[in-house]
């Protein structure tokens, strides 16, 4: 799903509301978190990066919208060069982005590469609003 690190939120819409129209009828009437589209939002490229990783890079706030609504409480990871998207969004100041995430992801992860946090991150760029 290259389209986040494009900005592309119409076509992550339409990724979205494929996968969901994948799942069983059951799930649906049951509640049950749409396993395609759980599926689809942890899926990483070479470099361990998802499509949250590739949106916030990008600083696409509307795709971040759409990706955190529907991975609320998917724990984005770090990828290869150890950063989650949380880290990403501190370190670049993407103040809308972060506390998008903050404000969205039940438990949004913090680490980043070389045992650095997310508050390493926010004082080294200056980041006073997340300090």
């Amino acid at each position: 799903m290259s389209k986040p690190r494009y900005g592309h939120a119409a076509i992550v819409d339409v990724l979205i509301k494929r996968a969901r129209e994948r799942a069983p009828q059951e799930d649906l009437e049951n509640g049950v978190n749409n396993a395609a589209v759980q599926m689809m939002l942890e899926m990483t490229n070479n470099e361990k990066d998802t499509a949250l990783h590739e949106a916030v890079r990008g600083n696409h706030l509307k795709v971040v919208e759409q990706l955190t609504e529907e991975g609320r409480n998917f724990s984005y990871s770090q990828n290869d060069a150890g950063e989650t998207p949380l880290y990403i969004a501190v370190e670049r100041n993407y103040k809308e982005v972060a506390f998008h995430i903050l404000e969205t992801c039940t438990s949004p992860a913090h680490d980043g590469p070389l045992g650095r946090t997310t508050l390493h991150a926010a004082d080294s760029s200056n980041c006073t609003q997340l300090r």
